[in-house]
């Protein structure tokens, strides 16, 4: 293994183990006082060398996440009262502020950002808002106080489509007191706050051309339904591809899936799409808002025996490195990176300022919209 191979998995181990550590304390698996692996237990455990081991706890503590006491271990501290930041380090430091952290998808955006920090020499300070937009505030408020400028944030989207984000007026305000605030994988409609997202319009076009090149003229639409944008845009880019290929937009062929409170989204999808499948509506694709939905499509495919899968094509926004579909049916991807998401979102906030700006009357946003490719696997056999 050359030297650069052998860096980069040593760069992937560390970010993989603090990320661990870091989600367990935050979350509350890992209490306060409570007694973390010590060095020698994370060599051991994660197979890394003392080097990256010492860098996770010392990064742990100057984040404020853990003390050490010499002589008996490194604990968790409280992070309800996180110790205030040396003067001479506040530059060194960003606020990272995720709605969860369980998700593959998040878990991946936040090893990208915090490998794109410790090349650039920064710490980073990752709090979860748990789907609180309270809690939100209260950190957001929190990371001010410790004297943080700069703040990468992904925010809390409530499942009811018609919320407004109530949280708005506190970023507008803390931009106004120079905090920088980049927001995620989110469009903000008529707010000027900076973001870094998918092409998520331009990418279900994309994909229904594809579909359509494959001689599909029957397609559905399955989206989870939330207050998020992405949600909007997704299906907004699914209806002009449909009306530019002069296919008809059948509203009872967009399959709406609200987040239940007892089962799983993939759970509530599967129930929902048996039920759409029985009715016997004529199919040649189905596509999906990302891989939740596809895993309840597929499991409703299986479910009925006289629907042949391999007869219906699959596709939607996903992650190939951490699908977790039914094996054996190619599904077409419109493929996140979400590791590259989180490290091109920490150099943006790093590289300069990007406040926004106002010229004869009308806001300059600084605003990144990265292309998402069709990725088409080959079936399993």
């Amino acid at each position: 293994m050359t030297s650069s191979l052998k860096k980069e998995k040593s760069a992937y181990k560390y970010a993989q183990i603090k990320t661990a550590l870091s989600l367990k304390i935050l979350g509350g698996t890992l209490k306060p006082q409570q007694r973390i692996p010590s060095l020698n237990e994370i060599t051991r455990q994660y197979h890394v060398s003392k080097i990256t081991a010492r860098r996770v706890l010392n990064d742990l503590v100057t984040e404020g996440l853990v003390f050490s006491i010499r002589g008996k271990g490194s604990f968790v501290s409280d992070i309800s009262k996180y110790p205030k930041l040396d003067k001479r380090s506040m530059n060194q430091n960003i606020g990272v502020v995720f709605e969860n952290a369980y998700e593959p998808f998040m878990s991946e955006i936040i090893k990208g950002i915090d490998e794109e920090t410790f090349k650039l020499g920064v710490h980073i300070n990752l709090c979860l808002s748990n789907d609180s937009y309270e809690r939100e505030t209260e950190i957001l408020k929190r990371l001010v106080q410790q004297g943080i400028k700069k703040i990468l944030l992904f925010m809390v989207i409530s499942n009811e489509e018609d919320v407004v984000n109530p949280n708005l007026p506190l970023y507008l305000s803390l931009q106004e007191r120079g905090i920088q605030i980049l927001f995620i994988d989110c469009y903000l409609p008529q707010v000027p706050l900076p973001f870094v997202s998918w092409d998520d319009y331009g990418g279900l076009k994309n994909l229904v051309e594809y579909i359509y090149k494959q001689g599909c003229r029957n397609l559905a639409y399955v989206t989870r339904v939330n207050n998020a944008t992405t949600v909007a845009k997704r299906l907004e880019g699914f209806k002009d591809g449909l009306l530019e290929r002069h296919l008809p937009f059948d509203s009872s062929k967009i399959i709406k899936i609200y987040k239940g409170y007892s089962e799983s989204l993939t759970e509530n999808t599967q129930k929902i799409m048996l039920s759409f499948l029985k009715r016997k509506t004529k199919l040649d694709a189905i596509l999906c808002s990302d891989e939740e939905i596809a895993s309840g499509v597929f499991q409703a495919l299986y479910a009925m025996l006289e629907v042949k899968p391999e007869k219906i094509l699959v596709g939607g926004f996903g992650n190939p490195k951490s699908s977790n579909l039914i094996s054996g049916h190619p599904y077409i991807f419109l493929e996140q990176n979400t590791y590259k998401l989180g490290r091109i979102a920490a150099e943006i906030i790093l590289s300069g300022s990007i406040t926004p700006t106002k010229t004869n009357g009308k806001w300059n946003v600084f605003h990144k919209i990265l292309p998402v490719p069709v990725l088409v696997p080959q079936a399993n056999h």
